[in-house]
């Protein structure tokens, strides 16, 4: 059984994936599975969703989820991964041409706001990605591996530009997690948001400002914070 809690298995470690292209590369049949295992998923949890409503919805049997994915847990993190990719692949990050920290801030920004705003993705899939954030199970260790860890490690790059070769690698990584919750309190609150200022519609010109609002805050508190870390060793009192 899948667990529920964060383990270091990862269901599908010995799989490898071609991007969105493997999700019809078994037929239709597979295709309809994932995306009603999606649904189900996202709105009852891995323990409660059951394959024989999955497969209902789907229009399958229920061997066709042993045939394609062997069984519940492999369903689940195929749905898991495809949920999560498949706005990776519509909107690569392609920092080709940043000649700057600034500048590949900018892409990493422009590209991940995109991403949590995409007017074509599918409702459950931010609903179960979100689910998983908050309930991991041993998928999520393939998904960090596979998926976030890539960008991550480009945005700790470009923090630790920012703020200097004395900023400490905490440093780095709060600015990192900063940078990412600013980005993402545009998915995840937007709820709270339409309640208090109205409908939020994600226009090219609303995701430039926001852009550009992100880009400002961090690199004007990077500098800062970058300044002040080159300034520590000086105000240190000799031992």
């Amino acid at each position: 059984m899948l667990s529920q809690r964060s383990s270091s298995t990862d269901p599908l470690a010995s799989r490898s994936f071609a991007g969105d292209e493997a999700l019809d590369a078994h037929g239709s049949t597979r295709s309809r599975l994932i995306e009603a295992a999606g649904t189900v998923f996202a709105e009852r949890g891995f323990k409660d969703a059951t394959i024989r409503q999955i497969c209902s919805i789907a229009g399958a049997n229920i061997a066709a989820v042993n045939y394609h994915f062997g069984d519940k847990e492999h369903l689940y993190a195929s749905a898991l991964h495809h949920a999560h990719t498949t706005a990776r692949h519509r909107h690569p990050m392609d920092f080709e041409g940043c000649g700057t920290a600034e500048e590949r801030l900018g892409v990493f920004v422009r590209t991940f706001v995109t991403r949590l705003t995409d007017p074509a993705k599918p409702e459950w899939h931010g609903k179960l990605c979100a689910r998983e954030m908050a309930d991991p199970t041993g998928a999520l260790d393939g998904l960090v591996e596979r998926s976030i860890r890539p960008d991550w490690l480009a945005l700790s790059e470009t923090c630790g530009d920012l703020l200097g070769e004395h900023a400490p690698k905490d440093l780095i990584q709060r600015c990192a997690v900063g940078v990412i919750g600013q980005c993402l309190v545009y998915h995840h609150a937007r709820p709270v948001m339409e309640r208090l200022g109205g409908p939020v519609s994600f226009t090219r010109e609303r995701i430039d400002a926001i852009v550009e609002q992100i880009c400002a805050y961090s690199i004007s508190g990077m500098r800062e914070l970058g300044r002040r870390s080159d300034a520590a060793p000086s105000r240190r009192t000799p031992a």
